[in-house]
């Protein structure tokens, strides 16, 4: 009977945004079956309390709705046609806000328009504003101009404080129409790393400046905008193609936006939009550890709004949840979020969300991976603020760069000038494998406070290398058991040493010895194929078709998936025209978490652990056997079918990052059954158990 194993090669993500309630994010989707199975992640944070004024003032008389803190909407006589009902609300303190966002005002009937001016004044919390000349106000109203920004289409208008009152924490400005005001304490610089796509993580956040002008590298945080890196349109797939992002932008052909809503797109289109977008960096919620389950449905509820239709931000009624048929860029990473359980922004009652209120409760990503031998490139700039614009121009400031493992002098990293800015370059070697680099970046200037940035790059390697000049040696060990209908059943166990050697050429090859019989396996790099090799050893024929080794043309850097396949080899004999087609099915299940793996005298700390089942199936086969009589006088003639029941192989496999296989644990069963045409039948079931570990290794 034959033995049958094998060798598998295959190739292998601005607006205001009003949120009101749990059904409602403003600018954005209304969509009460929008709920998710997974836990949502506790805030630190509850809803804002509001409190609420309001005054009947006539056409005649001047008037003053006014709060205990010291905020109030001050008119002056005439300045209504009609006497008119005012209502006033605010949240009832500054200090329940976050950081970056010192408070807002609704002030009613929105869009009313006066004969003279009012004076509005706002509390601000000075714990939280370093510098009151970097307080922004806005007023939200469709009364407002509409302005197209390309991926952005707005209301938002900024108004110029006519005092601010340093001593009582208030900032005074004057209006024409009723609005929903706001006012914003913006940094005065931001270090930016431009993170390739393939360091980043299905459904991280990325974010943008608008209103950019490509002569001057200016942009703007009003309105902004964010969207979601996904590198891939499969939500089940933990591939990364290194590009896919997933926006929710008005139309803009001219842009590379070819549809309304949510709609895919790409990192590098989205970082500059033709020199109307300055990105601002990849960037994840605060104090959470998103796990792959997170990802995955952040991922699937965004893809599932694809061309849902986009809302234009800062218009209209200050808690309009009327269109249920559009939504905001800003909406949509938050809803996309909660659908993942977690919530970036919580204050869902009376809250305002545009995306640098979301940007200020994420942190930039501060960790990747790289592969040794593999060219890390990373843009790195600031953003300095002057007037209302931040200026991307490094005549504007400094960065550098230092490594607490000098990576500069001895690894042969560096930080080079390029365009408004920076760029890290370096190379890690195969002896980095398994080092965590912290690659310190600071930003200075003129009247700048020195900004610091940290970035962790862990060095791995594939989990499949194929290189050239690599060898290993294993310890292999066979158990084989067969049961037999007649006779008695046999064992035996058989320990070899397999060296197995990469030789490179156009395709890769890796040479094994086994028992003085050399096996050569071939896989091509730019797409995975089944191979095999017919032998003979000791006249007997050997298809080695083996799930043992691997060879995979592609890199996975951590656990991630399920894959399968399905697929035919036909087996031709040398012996006669005789063909074979043999039908396979694999099933191969990554492990949730690394594994620690001691093998070869090492503890492989991040082994990646594999399942894997094999089945094999194959047609009868037919042939004619003679057999003499005891005396020989005698010769009778037979055919003989041998059918085969199952072959199925199940096992473990171990590897290593930059290293490959490291061990194995495998059963194989083959069950047949030889009929011959005067009845006689013998069936056998035959039990292999393999074990294989890696002993020495050497990697150039």
């Amino acid at each position: 009977m034959e033995k049958i194993k094998g060798v598998r090669c295959i190739g292998f993500v601005i607006g205001i945004c009003l949120v009101i309630t749990a059904l409602a994010v403003g600018c954005g989707q209304i969509n009460p079956t929008a709920t998710s199975t997974s836990t949502a992640i506790p805030s630190t944070r509850t809803a804002a309390e509001t409190e609420t004024s309001t005054q009947t003032i006539s056409s005649t008389s001047s008037g003053t709705i006014e709060f205990s803190d010291g905020s109030k909407v001050v008119l002056s006589a005439g300045a209504l046609t009609l006497e008119t009902q005012i209502s006033v609300t605010k949240p009832k303190t500054v200090s329940d806000l976050e950081e970056g966002f010192a408070g807002y005002m609704r002030v009613e009937p929105e869009s009313l328009t006066l004969s003279k001016e009012a004076i509005v004044t706002l509390k601000y919390d000075p714990n939280k504003i370093s510098d009151t000349s970097k307080i922004s106000v806005l007023s939200y109203s469709a009364s407002n101009p509409r302005i197209d920004l390309g991926s952005e289409i707005s209301y938002f208008q900024f108004i110029t404080p006519e005092a601010i009152n340093t001593a009582e924490s208030t900032v005074s400005f004057k209006t024409s129409h009723f609005s929903v005001f706001s006012y914003f304490w913006e940094y005065p610089a931001y270090l930016v790393l431009g993170l390739p796509g393939r360091y980043l993580k299905k459904g991280d956040l990325i974010y943008v400046l608008t209103n950019a002008m490509t002569s001057t590298n200016d942009g703007a945080w009003f309105p902004g905008h964010t969207g979601l890196y996904l590198g891939t349109t499969n939500p089940d797939l933990n591939t990364n193609d290194g590009s896919t992002v997933i926006e929710s932008t008005p139309i803009a052909p001219s842009l590379g936006q070819n549809q309304d809503g949510v709609q895919y797109s790409t990192l590098d289109n989205f970082k500059t939009l033709s020199g109307q977008h300055i990105f601002i960096g990849a960037r994840r919620p605060k104090g959470i550890t998103m796990t792959k389950d997170h990802r995955k449905a952040i991922a699937k509820y965004a893809i599932d709004k694809i061309g849902v239709g986009f809302r234009d931000v800062g218009g209209g009624s200050f808690l309009n949840i009327s269109d249920s048929t559009k939504i905001s860029c800003v909406g949509f990473t938050e809803l996309a979020y909660s659908a993942g359980g977690i919530n970036i922004v919580p204050e869902y009652a009376e809250a305002l969300l545009y995306p640098i209120r979301q940007f200020n409760r994420t942190e930039p990503v501060s960790e990747i991976t790289v592969i040794a031998n593999e060219k890390v490139d990373i843009p790195v700039y600031g953003l300095v603020r002057g007037g209302l614009r931040y200026s991307k121009d490094d005549k504007n400031y400094s960065v550098t760069a230092s490594s607490t493992s000098d990576v500069f002098s001895s690894g042969g990293a560096t930080f080079n000038r390029i365009l408004n800015g920076k760029e890290f370059v370096w190379t890690p070697k195969l002896s980095d494998i398994g080092k965590t680099v912290i690659i310190k970046f600071e930003l200075s200037g003129s009247g700048l406070t020195t900004l610091t940035q940290n970035l962790a790059i862990n060095v791995s390697g594939s989990y499949f290398p194929m290189i050239t000049g690599a060898q290993y040696t294993y310890s292999d060990t066979q158990n084989i058991n067969t049961t037999y209908s007649t006779g008695k059943p046999t064992t035996s166990t058989t320990t070899n040493t397999v060296i197995r050697t990469v030789t490179g050429g156009s395709t890769n090859e890796i040479t094994e010895t086994i028992e003085e019989v050399n096996i050569k396996y071939k896989c091509s790099e730019a797409s995975g194929y089944w191979v095999y090799n017919k032998l003979y050893g000791n006249g007997v024929e050997l298809i080695e078709f083996s799930p043992y080794w691997r060879i995979m043309p592609t890199d996975l850097q951590e656990p991630q998936t399920t894959w399968g396949t399905s697929f035919d080899m036909k087996v031709a004999s040398t012996e006669s025209t005789l063909a074979i087609n043999i039908g396979a099915k694999e099933s191969d299940v990554v492990g949730d978490d690394f594994e620690t793996i001691t093998a070869a005298g090492v503890a492989f700390e991040k082994s990646l652990k594999i399942n894997r089942t094999l089945t094999l199936t194959k047609p009868d086969q037919t042939g004619v056997v003679t057999e003499e009589s005891e005396d020989g006088k005698t010769k009778n003639t037979y055919t003989v079918t041998v059918k085969t029941d199952t072959y199925t192989t199940a096992g473990t496999e171990y590897y290593a990052p930059g290293v490959g296989l490291i061990r194995v644990g495998a059963v194989e069963t083959l069950k047949q059954s030889a009929i011959r045409s005067d009845g006689k039948q013998v069936t056998s079931t035959k039990t292999t158990t393999i074990n294989r570990e890696l002993i020495s290794y050497s990697i150039p």
